[in-house]
């Protein structure tokens, strides 16, 4: 009984500390992807003021300005595509780990029923007749001892008949 409460106990504490870990490392990636947005998302600002200057300073270099500006805002659509599905990934991990919590508590819930149901079984098929057994030799053995005391007191009781008569 201790050894399923012990191994129960020691699986909640792995699974705690597993999805600790995969928590951390969630918000660790989400800090980093967020790091990487900010930075793209500077580069590209600065990018796009050094176009804008490059576009009035040199006219008649507009049409590359124009391509290089367009260039700018793809890779910020890919960046932010890329954050969209990295985004998603961890959506689906989550709620797989949400749904792999539900399994452990399945295993727990039915772990727990199945040890009552032990326990009421043990208590009902050897406790009991244990105690009925233990009734039955109790039984015995007040019977055995009020035989023999009995024939004892028959051997005292003429003796006292004796001395009632001489009084």
């Amino acid at each position: 009984m201790l050894i399923l409460v012990a191994l129960t106990a020691g699986g909640f504490l792995l699974q705690g500390i597993a999805l600790l870990m995969i928590a951390r490392r969630f918000k660790a990636a989400a800090t980093r992807r967020q790091k990487v947005l900010d930075d793209l998302e500077r580069r590209a600002d600065q990018l796009m003021a050094q176009a804008g200057l490059l576009f009035d300073s040199l006219k008649p270099l507009s049409v590359a300005a124009k391509s290089v500006s367009e260039n700018v805002s793809e890779m910020v659509e890919i960046a932010r595509r890329r954050t969209d599905e990295i985004d998603s990934f961890l959506q689906e991990v989550t709620e797989a780990v949400r749904c792999q919590a539900g399994k452990v508590d399945y295993i727990v819930t039915d772990t727990v029923q199945k040890f009552e149901q032990i326990s009421s079984t043990i208590q009902r098929d050897i406790l009991a007749p244990a105690m009925e057994i233990a009734s039955i030799v109790r039984g015995i053995r007040t019977g055995f001892d009020y035989l023999f005391s009995r024939k004892r007191s028959t051997h005292l009781r003429p003796v006292s008949q004796d001395e009632e008569m001489f009084i």
